[in-house]
């Protein structure tokens, strides 16, 4: 991706605020891609601005989610579309978990 990552292109622009509208868009972006994850079974586990790619530097630009390394699928029971376990383990970066 030619536009870096998202966390680059928020530091490059800090003498700046990011305008409401652009801030909209990408963060508009980043949920349906984890709606279709979810869609799919899919958590991502570890999402942070350096994996959110942008295509380039523009102020409105396509971003896409990457580094899938701690994704896990997730078994859905499709009768009840109920998630049949949980997790219980601790992964992501630690600086992005919650407190």
């Amino acid at each position: 991706m030619s536009g870096g990552d998202l966390f680059s292109y928020l530091d490059s622009s800090s003498d700046q605020c990011l305008p409401e509208v652009n801030a909209a868009v990408i963060v508009r972006q980043v949920l349906e891609a984890v709606h279709y994850l979810h869609k799919e079974g899919i958590a991502h586990r570890d999402i942070k601005p350096e994996n959110v790619l942008m295509t380039n530097l523009r102020p409105i630009s396509r971003v896409v989610l990457t580094d899938f390394g701690q994704a896990r699928r997730i078994p859905v029971d499709e009768e009840a579309s109920t998630v049949k376990k949980r997790m219980h383990t601790y992964v992501g970066t630690y600086d992005y978990a919650a407190p």
